[in-house]
């Protein structure tokens, strides 16, 4: 079966790229084939207007100047390019997909997801016809979508409307499964994120650098700057007597040396950690499947917006690894991990995951 998958996979993100590889990958492996369709259009290219696009220029022209903003500028160029090499050796992009009512002719099914592509905002702008697929006559199967928090009364009716014709729908969230139950009837399953489906195994062969670590480290990866989070990073590493390295975030202006990294290097990083500390849904995915000691920090104050992490750290029975920046002390007194006992109870949520998709794709198949 030819399939068309919608997800994020133009953003420069670790967790974008590799949630949209995963997808590919495992589609692939049930024998399909499937191919990512190109998002730039509706998430990149946004039409500002020339007064925006004046103050975004003269904020570029600041930074040029001041060192930490240079020095971050200059990385973002060398992120940029390893995105790039990974984006045109990994995954199989169909960039010609205008007009877009015409695709029906070249797929015979949809799959939405995952990551955050059902926000609310979507719902506002050129998106919306994108990610949930509107402008298609065909089957239609929702794997994993996120983003479905802090939505208003309006935007769930409309919501309503464009999720009635999909063929199965799932979410990532358990709280996202339970609004989508409520607004359709329909029933809706927890899955796990596509990430978790593919063995590390295939996850090595993308971590593969000519190189290899010269000392031990603690891996610091912040999508949001926080001093009182590098900071306690900073002591953790003084006391284990390892140093520390700081991943670069694409857009993010870091006052500290930082590594410029893409998403092989980003797997290579913490896959070499001693411990991984991080706010990321996808640094903590990828330190549990590396079997690396990690912290999760909480990077909101909205709890809501904190639920993806919260509800992987439930899964797993981690609490104590979500890390606020009133009990930032607890990092030195946090146990060793059984991953085993992870493993374990990580497995059959993985397991439930596989059976929704294929069960749902055979069902399409066989129609």
């Amino acid at each position: 079966m030819k399939l068309a998958i919608i997800t994020w996979c133009s953003s420069q993100n670790f967790g974008t790229y590799l949630q949209a590889y995963a997808m590919q990958w495992y589609l692939q492996e049930m024998g399909h084939e499937a191919t990512l369709l190109d998002d730039s259009i509706y998430t990149t290219k946004a039409i500002h207007s020339r007064k925006t696009e004046f103050i975004s220029w003269c904020k570029r022209c600041i930074k040029k100047i001041i060192p930490s903003y240079k020095r971050s500028l200059q990385n973002d160029r060398i992120s940029f390019s390893l995105y790039n090499n990974f984006r045109t050796r990994w995954l199989k992009i169909d960039n010609d997909i205008e007009p877009i009512k015409l695709l029906d002719k070249r797929y015979d099914c949809y799959i939405c997801g995952s990551d955050q592509i059902w926000n609310a905002n979507s719902l506002i702008t050129k998106e919306k016809e994108f990610f949930f697929a509107t402008f298609s006559q065909k089957p239609k199967i929702a794997y994993a979508p996120s983003g479905l928090v802090n939505y208003p009364l309006q935007a769930r009716l409309e919501l309503t409307n464009l999720v009635k014709d999909f063929s199965y729908l799932s979410a990532r969230e358990p709280s996202a499964a339970t609004m989508l139950h409520d607004l359709t009837g329909k029933e809706v399953p927890t899955v796990v994120d596509p990430t978790l489906l593919v063995p590390k195994e295939v996850w090595d062969q993308l971590a593969l650098i000519n190189e290899l670590p010269t000392n031990s480290y603690i891996l610091l990866y912040l999508l949001t700057p926080n001093n009182i989070y590098i900071q306690a990073a900073k002591q953790y590493a003084k006391r284990k007597s390892l140093s520390l390295k700081i991943i670069h975030s694409v857009y993010v202006n870091h006052k500290e040396s930082t590594v410029p990294a893409g998403p092989t290097e980003f797997l290579f990083l913490v896959k070499n950690a001693n411990m991984v500390m991080t706010d990321s849904f996808h640094g903590t995915i990828f330190a549990i499947k590396y079997q690396r000691s990690f912290v999760t920090f909480q990077r909101f104050h909205n709890n809501s917006q904190n639920s993806r992490i919260t509800n992987l750290l439930d899964m797993i029975n981690l609490h104590d690894r979500l890390i606020s920046e009133t009990n930032i002390n607890k990092i030195f007194s946090l146990k060793d991990l059984n991953f085993e006992v992870i493993d374990k109870r990580l497995s059959p949520h993985i397991e439930s995951s596989k059976k929704y998709l294929e069960n749902a794709i055979r069902s399409i198949c066989n129609e």
